[in-house]
């Protein structure tokens, strides 16, 4: 909500007069690369110009009137002549209040479709290639626990690959397991200590991978910022999450 009051605050200094140069070319420039923002302008602007038209002859003066009694008595006192501007941006400032939460509302039902198509993917989770090989004892441990965390046993995935460690092949993918079955029994934290572990692993195999998990976690615990350094949210162009490069 914050954003979307400093968007409107914005917007009502622009019309009236009230930016400086360089605030005007970070306006302008808003304008160019955030449709969301360029939509609330001309949605201002339409505002003030039905209101203008509507009330700006003598015989609305009772209609006026009715406005007038809902103006703060502060208001009352610093300025007689009822403004139509001032009108026009109450109506402008409704209206933009409304579109804004229509357009959280939207946005935030697009995130939590996408998010579950995310984690549907599995990125990263494909074991496949491994369950035809035998008589490879780690393999055999690390498709354990893959099916474990599957299945929903995930204490029992960490316990399985409580041996794996940095001299021992498949690390990086025991990382993967567990961090993910600790955010999944409720250790958030933790789980993203061991994400940012494999993140920083030298061999950056599953780097990628453990990123795109971390931004599910933060944007499905709803910080949205932090998610927003690892993924790219959906947009009127793009439905989908993506792993931000």
């Amino acid at each position: 909500m914050a954003d979307q009051e400093k968007d409107i605050t914005f917007i009502i200094r622009y019309f009236d007069l009230g930016l400086s140069e360089d605030e005007l070319l970070v306006f302008e420039k808003k304008i160019e690369e955030d449709t969301e923002f360029a939509q609330k302008v001309q949605l201002y602007q339409k505002s003030i110009d039905i209101v203008e038209k509507a009330y700006q002859t003598n015989a609305d003066k009772a209609r006026i009137e009715q406005w007038k009694t809902q103006i703060n008595a502060n208001q009352k006192a610093k300025n007689n002549k009822f403004s139509w501007k001032w009108i026009g941006g109450i109506a402008a400032t409704i209206a933009l209040l409304f579109f804004g939460w229509q357009l959280n509302t939207k946005s935030q039902q697009n995130i939590e479709v996408a998010l579950t198509e995310a984690w549907h993917k599995k990125i990263g989770l494909d074991y496949k290639s491994l369950r035809n090989t035998k008589h490879d004892s780690l393999k055999s441990i690390l498709l354990t626990a893959v099916d474990s965390y599957e299945t929903e046993q995930y204490q029992y995935a960490i316990n399985t690959l409580a041996r794996f460690n940095t001299t021992i092949p498949y690390y990086e993918d025991a990382l993967l397991i567990k961090g993910l079955s600790y955010y999944k029994k409720g250790a958030i934290k933790k789980a993203l200590q061991t994400l940012d572990t494999l993140t920083q692993y030298h061999t950056q195999r599953k780097a990628k991978v453990a990123r795109w998990y971390q931004g599910l976690i933060y944007l499905e615990t709803g910080n949205k910022q932090k998610a927003k350094e690892f993924l790219q949210l959906p947009n009127q162009h793009n439905p989908a999450i993506q792993l931000k490069e």
